[in-house]
């Protein structure tokens, strides 16, 4: 509420947000603007058409149920939302620069000081806010010789049945 004053809307703002799925999420997170002054009217829409409307800078909130699953990469995240095309709603430069360069390199150490510098800038910004994943949940016969990992990335292929 003090940024929104400062900012010049001491009445609070009203904002389109665009939405792709996930009902229950999606008012869950209008709840949570609306109690600092960030009204928002929501817009569930398919992805396609939000992707157009984001293209074309459209686009006020942009709440995307978005998952990689098993890609554990900051590019499988990061190279699509910022690399300086359509669908990059940021557009800096510096955070394109990094991300493009990170993508690039296979050198570790490299990788990751560009990825943390994209990082920092776009978290400063506030360009793009992770705000929950999807619980993975697996169910299995005590005849299978399975092991869960800390990452949820389910490893089917080290599975097998016991004998």
């Amino acid at each position: 509420k003090k940024a929104l004053a400062e900012a010049g809307y001491a009445g609070g703002i009203t904002l389109d947000l665009q939405a792709i799925r996930s009902r229950d999420w999606t008012t869950a997170v209008a709840g949570y603007l609306d109690a600092v002054g960030i009204k928002t009217v929501i817009n569930f829409i398919p992805y396609a058409a939000a992707q157009q409307r984001l293209s074309r800078n459209e686009e006020q909130l942009y709440l995307v149920d978005n998952g990689w699953f098993s890609i554990n990469d900051a590019f499988a995240a990061l190279n699509p939302n910022f690399a300086g095309d359509d669908w990059d709603a940021a557009h800096d430069q510096a955070v394109t620069d990094a991300v493009l360069a990170a993508g690039k390199t296979n050198d570790e150490v490299t990788r990751k000081a560009l990825y943390s510098k994209a990082l920092a800038r776009i978290a400063e910004q506030m360009y793009f806010l992770p705000m929950w994943t999807h619980p993975s949940i697996a169910a299995f016969s005590s005849d299978v010789d399975y092991t869960p990992y800390f990452d949820e990335n389910p490893r089917f292929f080290l599975t097998h049945w016991k004998q």
